[in-house]
């Protein structure tokens, strides 16, 4: 779904007749080329953390699963720093996101 928000967005930005790379081709929509940076940004956090560390949540669970208990591998993979970091990363990517096209301070 994120793809086609991408897609739909620089076609609505296309259509509208905005500069999708700000002032680097003369325009003043910088907002929209910071967005398009943090946009790439979070969803390069899919297959850098949340994958490979998905698959480990996987296996943690699958064997605390075949023991009937909650493993300290379990518990760990629950609290994992760089998913943590990755997920606060993504709301705020989300939230500069949102302000930035609302604002469209630059």
């Amino acid at each position: 779904m994120s793809l086609l928000v991408l897609v739909f967005g620089l076609a609505a930005a296309w259509v509208r007749g905005m500069p999708i790379l700000g002032t680097l081709v003369g325009g003043s929509a910088n907002w929209l080329l910071v967005s398009l940076v943090l946009f790439v940004a979070i969803a390069l956090l899919v297959p850098l953390v949340f994958l490979p560390h998905g698959r480990a949540f996987e296996a943690a669970l699958a064997d605390a699963d075949a023991r009937g208990q909650v493993t300290p591998e379990l518990s760990a993979a629950f609290g994992d720093p760089a998913v943590e970091r990755a997920r606060l990363a993504e709301a705020t990517g989300l939230v500069v996101v949102i302000a930035l096209m609302v604002l469209k301070p630059f």
